[in-house]
């Protein structure tokens, strides 16, 4: 079998940025399928393509960890083979995709409206060139009738997840967050009581992040911050019972930069630590190297030169075994500073030396 030249093939990652994976299907004649991805601890994008490279859909919800993605592909007139390919430019050591297909016999009018409520979610979900409002208004709308749809058949997972890329689209990219976090609250609540543990904890994540964006907000008082914090302690307190170690090490951070705004930074070091070791078990080098970020700058601010010293080591340390060249010549920028500021003139030079010649490089 033969993958079309659209990305690096491999089942590693391709460089320090991204992870792929492919994956092939046989579609029968004149019978549309629906490809579902399921991701584990990963944002990513889903492109399929016929024969001779034919482009057929490409999907995503941006900003998206925790949501399946669903693929509509119409039926064609003979016999097919089916590229995928999964992108994911966050990841970490235990990410993965499962795969679903469902293939539909379109007869009658039944059958007809099942296929327009998986088009709805699949077109809903379809990556986005026009970055507008209005085309994000009509996407969400196009989720809203997929899960009207899904509610006639009785099939609530399909309708939950439609509702919950809607909150998603809704927050993320119209920035209504009230909205989304009232449809949030709804599915998240609906599946728990249809016992559907996957919408139940997406829907909390998602929950989590609208709540502490709102408490980030000017003038956001007592009570935003109170429930960012307590939504987030339960997304980390969920994550971690399910094995869901990213998305624990993200509320944690999360926590740690609402306590840090608020001012209590030793808190803030503490929730910091307590990502960072859940990160780096996962080796989400990303996440990791954003952590040791705010803990420098945590250390800066309470005056801990040494800590702050120690913690800028250890992160020019694990940005030169694996991290992005940009953020490593940061890092050894901010150490040389650093050492200006201590007279250690011969490690300044070092670091701002070795900062150009990767710059140049």
């Amino acid at each position: 079998l033969f993958g079309c030249p659209v990305l690096p093939v491999t089942a590693q990652p391709v460089s320090n940025d991204s992870l792929v994976r492919e994956y092939f299907v046989r579609q029968e004649a004149e019978q549309p399928l629906v490809i579902r991805v399921n991701p584990f601890e990963a944002e990513f994008q889903v492109r399929v393509t016929g024969p001779n490279c034919e482009p057929l859909r490409q999907s995503e919800l941006p900003g998206n960890r925790t949501q399946p993605v669903f693929l509509y592909i119409d039926g064609a007139p003979r016999e097919r083979q089916l590229d995928i390919l999964v992108e994911a430019p966050l990841f970490t050591r235990q990410t993965r995709f499962e795969l679903e297909f469902s293939r539909l016999d379109v007869r009658d009018s039944l059958s007809e409206k099942l296929a327009r409520a998986y088009q709805l979610l699949s077109r809903g979900q379809e990556f986005l060139e026009a970055d507008t409002a209005a085309n994000w208004s009509v996407k969400i709308n196009m989720l809203i009738q997929s899960a009207r749809l899904f509610e006639e058949f009785g099939m609530e997972e399909h309708r939950l997840w439609a509702w919950l890329a809607a909150a998603h689209l809704a927050h993320f990219e119209l920035g209504d967050s009230n909205t989304a976090l009232d449809w949030a609250g709804q599915a998240i609540a609906a599946a728990r009581l249809a016992a559907l543990a996957d919408p139940a904890f997406a829907g909390q994540v998602l929950r989590g992040e609208i709540l502490f964006q709102r408490a980030e907000r000017p003038g956001a008082g007592t009570a935003e911050h109170e429930a960012a914090r307590t939504a987030l302690t339960d997304t980390s307190r969920i994550a971690g019972l399910v094995g869901n170690a990213y998305e624990q090490a993200w509320a944690l951070f999360l926590l740690g930069e609402g306590l840090a705004g608020a001012g209590e930074h030793e808190s803030a070091l503490a929730r910091y630590r307590q990502a960072l070791e859940v990160a780096e078990q996962r080796d989400a080098a990303t996440l990791a190297a954003e952590i040791r970020k705010r803990m420098v700058a945590a250390h800066e601010t309470l005056g801990d030169v040494v800590a702050k010293e120690q913690a800028l080591d250890t992160m020019v340390e694990q940005l030169a075994v694996g991290g992005a060249e940009t953020e490593l010549v940061k890092g050894l920028i901010a150490q040389g500073q650093l050492y200006l500021e201590l007279f250690r003139y011969p490690d300044a030079v070092a670091a701002l030396q070795q900062a150009l010649e990767i710059d140049k490089a």
